[in-house]
């Protein structure tokens, strides 16, 4: 039989759970509006009004989000990561003109979420050139990035651009620890520069995921 534990070593009660589990659902939800609701976003909120009126009657038709993985190159060799082994030499990345396709396909499904993913994002050429085609003003843009190819000016741009999460993966807060699975010294420290005050205050929507 499993229990659930306080910090102090006390079983918790079902009551208990249930207060929890309540919990942590208003602190997802509060953590989802806090991204949706964007004043300088007041397309999307339509999208998603309206995304949320079709699920009633075809809820088939609706695809909230997706992600896109760019490519498979990266500036790092992570331990765990088998990202790089997936690539093929007879396979190419899509155009521009193949993107627009997509777009034109995922909005007929009403997705409003994209988060953009390798590989290292940073890495492809056009990716600023991407983002403005996914149209920031209308749908939420998530990167996720290994942090060591941002700079402060690189985040002010990609604010200005319209996108909303930085998501930065960390694997552990030593030193020795996460530069060794990233198969590089300094890894960590240019990741987390980002979290400087100075340059936090110019993108205040970062996260950091441990892996």
């Amino acid at each position: 039989m499993l229990a659930l534990w306080t910090c102090k070593g006390e079983a918790v009660s079902d009551e208990g759970k249930t207060r929890m589990g309540l919990l942590t659902k208003f602190r997802r939800a509060i953590y989802s509006i806090r991204y949706v609701v964007n004043v300088r976003k007041p397309l999307l909120l339509l999208r998603i009004a309206k995304a949320c009126f079709k699920t009633i009657f075809a809820p088939w038709s609706v695809l909230r989000g997706v992600d896109i993985v760019l490519g498979y190159d990266c500036n790092l060799k992570c331990s765990h990561c088998n990202v790089t082994r997936m690539k093929k030499k007879d396979v190419s990345a899509l155009s521009m003109d193949e993107y627009r396709e997509l777009k034109k396909d995922l909005d007929r499904l009403s997705v409003f979420s994209y988060t953009f993913t390798g590989g290292e994002p940073l890495i492809y050429e056009k990716f600023e050139e991407l983002v403005k085609l996914f149209d920031p003003r209308r749908n939420v843009v998530i990167l996720q990035t290994n942090g060591t190819l941002l700079t402060k000016e690189r985040l002010v741009g990609l604010k200005k651009l319209g996108v909303d999460i930085v998501d930065i993966s960390i694997d552990s807060f030593s030193d020795t620890e996460h530069d060794a699975n990233r198969g590089k010294d300094g890894t960590l420290g240019q990741a987390i520069k980002v979290y400087f005050p100075k340059i936090k205050r110019g993108y205040w929507n970062i996260k950091a995921t441990r892996n």
